[in-house]
């Protein structure tokens, strides 16, 4: 590249002369006109150099060399799959000399506007590749593509920078199809939610029956064994009440029971047989406590039962509720 090479002319180093210094950024290269690159000489800036041995080697040419990288810059358009839509492509290459005397003699330079032909040449080559969403993967294979090409030119190196983008009608499809797939993935997510919880709340409910139908079957096992008393044994059972409250509360269902027993005796409601038969029903534990129940009550439970069971055989028997003390006239019956 022609940029690279400031100047290039006769060259005469004097005795009494020192060795020329370059500007900061910038090289000579010193050589024998019509020689190649072994008979020459770089003279870097700030360094110093013997006048002998310049003189010695009988330069009579002197190049000015820029070493500051040159930039070329390429936008391009790339056609998609969909020919309605392209991509911009923008290119900037910065070329930089890392040998000036490989640069200088070896005649494979490119100048900038062959540099401009490989770029455009690359980007065509992927029209119709791609589509609007793969705008990634274009641009490092294009990358890829512009490496491979330019190092093939000896004494300099390349940097690039692409950037591909969809235009502006391309890019408003991609930002319609992002927008839906976004509102599917939300509308997803909460009918998901919506499913969860549902599947949640019926197997609450579920678990909520099942329980409901234990009680419900226990209770009815309850009441089949225990009559009226079945609830107040069940609670017993749960460890809801103590033995000396199921035993009050069985010794008040006795006396209730006996209450009821003497109204009914007294107003002549009952044959003898019958209020024989209700009493020993009421004083037996079968009735309120059947044989067989798996819990038992302490020993201090029993004995108040049996002193409260006394107590209501001696009530019954003060207020005549046995056959015997119930005095009969001539003419009257039960």
């Amino acid at each position: 590249m022609s940029e690279f090479v400031l100047s290039d002319g006769a060259f005469r180093l004097g005795i009494m002369e020192k060795v020329p210094m370059p500007k900061e950024g910038e090289c000579f290269l010193l050589y024998q006109d019509g020689a190649g690159k072994d008979d020459s000489k770089v003279i870097n800036y700030g360094i110093k150099y013997s006048s002998t041995e310049i003189r010695r080697g009988k330069y009579n040419k002197k190049a000015v060399i820029s070493l500051r990288p040159c930039v070329i810059r390429h936008d391009q358009k790339m056609i998609l799959e969909n020919e309605n839509f392209y991509f911009d492509v923008s290119v900037k290459l910065s070329c930089s000399l890392v040998d000036v005397r490989t640069f200088f003699f070896i005649d494979n330079c490119p100048e900038e506007e062959e540099i401009h032909s490989i770029i455009r040449a690359a980007i065509k080559s992927f029209d119709g590749e791609w589509n609007i969403t793969q705008s990634h993967k274009a641009q490092g294979k294009l990358e890829e593509s512009l490496t491979n090409k330019l190092n093939s030119y000896s004494g300099m190196k390349f940097r690039s920078e692409v950037s591909v983008t969809p235009d502006k009608d391309a890019a408003k499809m991609v930002k319609s199809n992002v927008d839906t797939e976004v509102e599917i993935h939300v509308n997803k997510n909460i009918t998901d939610e919506k499913i969860s919880k549902n599947q949640q709340k019926i197997r609450i409910m579920d678990s909520e029956n099942e329980i409901k139908e234990k009680q419900i079957q226990e209770l009815a096992a309850m009441m089949a064994n225990f009559g009226i008393m079945g609830p107040v044994v069940n609670e017993y059972l749960q460890g809801n009440m103590s033995g000396t409250d199921l035993y009050d509360r069985i010794i008040q269902a006795k006396t209730n029971d006996l209450n009821v027993l003497t109204t009914t005796a007294q107003g002549e409601f009952l044959t003898d047989k019958e209020i024989v038969e209700r009493l020993n029903e009421i004083m037996a534990d079968k009735k309120y406590l059947p044989v067989g129940t798996e819990r038992k009550v302490s020993e201090k439970v029993i004995e108040k039962k049996e002193m409260q069971e006394k107590e209501i055989e001696e009530k019954a028997v003060e207020e005549n509720i046995g056959i015997e003390s119930i005095p009969l006239s001539d003419g009257d019956y039960l």
